[in-house]
């Protein structure tokens, strides 16, 4: 990787040389024109070499990764009955204060975290803190299950 580095690293196209998790050579440029195709060897060192715009590299990865709520319960628990009649008194309530629609649009907001399409839990912050916790006692599948019918069967 160090001589193929040394062979790109006085071009102005050139910004960098990484391997994949194939093994692969990946040669990063600021640009990509015909002297870039023509200088970069296909093989190097018996190995494929690729080309990449060096902003694809750059890119913040936090953005593209998939990263878990460690914070949300992992599973849904066996729920007593005396649990989910705890749970459809509590959304009564919700409702009652606004409507099942701003109710279960919270609850998709705690759900999906960073990538909620909706910001209702600013307008109502005292709904949100009550149905985290209810989130966080029963968990994404009965919470679920009783916002979807929506008449909340006991």
């Amino acid at each position: 990787m160090n001589k193929l580095f040394d062979l790109c690293k006085d071009k102005p196209w050139f910004s960098d040389v990484a391997t994949d998790a194939s093994g692969r050579y990946i040669v990063y440029a600021n640009y990509i024109d015909l002297e870039v195709l023509t200088f970069v060897p296909r093989t190097f060192e018996n190995k494929q070499v690729l080309v990449h715009f060096a902003s694809y590299r750059r890119a913040n990865q936090e953005y593209w990764l998939n990263t878990p709520n460690t914070t949300a319960p992992a599973f849904s628990h066996a729920v007593e009955e005396d649990d989910v009649d705890f749970l459809i008194d509590e959304l009564e309530r919700l409702e009652n204060k606004t409507n099942i629609d701003i109710v279960t649009s919270i609850f998709y907001e705690i759900v999906d975290g960073d990538d909620a399409i909706t910001d209702l839990s600013s307008k109502y912050p005292d709904i949100r803190k009550r149905i985290e916790k209810l989130y966080n006692t029963f968990g994404v599948d009965v919470l679920y299950d009783q916002l979807d019918n929506g008449d909340f069967d006991r």
